[in-house]
């Protein structure tokens, strides 16, 4: 299940659409006003901050070489390249994913409607056994 939500949340409008259903699903049709305008808040300043903070990593971080090669025509052509610093991007973007992981484990707990439909299952599946 969580792969296909990965899968789902790869396409930008796939997980923008179903960020109100996972909402009300998991906290209920009374908080999803606030809710829904928390995670729009958080998703506007990390798209407007991880653009910051890729530059600055780069520019920071990153080790500018010049290429030089020999066109077709015998004019010699040199290019900047930065090939080290989109790294530290890529290991800097994982590092956040860790420990916003390591943050939902330690703060997410299950809520008293999860918590009572799981022992609801669990009588179920006991009274179906005997």
């Amino acid at each position: 299940m969580l792969c296909l939500i990965f899968v789902v949340n790869a396409g930008y409008g796939g997980g923008f659409s179903n960020v109100p259903t996972l909402l009300s699903d998991h906290y209920g049709m009374s908080n999803i006003s606030a809710i829904h305008g928390l995670t729009l808040s958080a998703w506007a300043f990390a798209g407007l901050s991880g653009n910051q903070m890729a530059t600055w990593i780069v520019n920071t971080f990153g080790k500018e070489e010049t290429i030089t090669h020999t066109l077709s025509d015998g004019t010699v052509e040199s290019i900047v390249v930065n090939p080290t610093g989109y790294q530290y991007v890529l290991y800097a973007t994982v590092l956040l994913y860790i420990i916003a992981f390591i943050i939902c484990m330690v703060m997410v707990r299950p809520t008293d409607k999860a918590i009572a439909a799981k022992q609801e299952k669990k009588a179920k599946k006991a009274a179906a056994q005997a």
